[in-house]
């Protein structure tokens, strides 16, 4: 069974493909082709909703210590 961290050769080879399209159509012709532009675009949002998503946890489990910890938590700010 394949770990998380192993890509598959699809993957691989789809990043591969990419990188090739971009290069030839960046160099070659000039201008980054449709399909680059989209695909910045949706991995753009991606990256941000991540971090969106990250923030939240952060902020959720800081809530829960703040309230596991009580007014312990208060007495360090003194």
């Amino acid at each position: 069974m394949a770990t998380r961290n192993q890509r598959s050769p699809y993957k691989i080879g789809l990043i591969v493909v990419a990188l090739v399209t971009l290069l030839y159509s960046v160099f070659l012709l000039g201008i980054p082709l449709l399909w680059v532009e989209v695909a910045t675009l949706v991995f753009t949002f991606y990256l941000v909703w991540r971090v969106v998503r990250a923030l939240e946890r952060i902020a959720s489990a800081t809530e829960r210590l703040d309230a596991q910890l009580g007014d312990v938590g208060e007495s360090w700010e003194r």
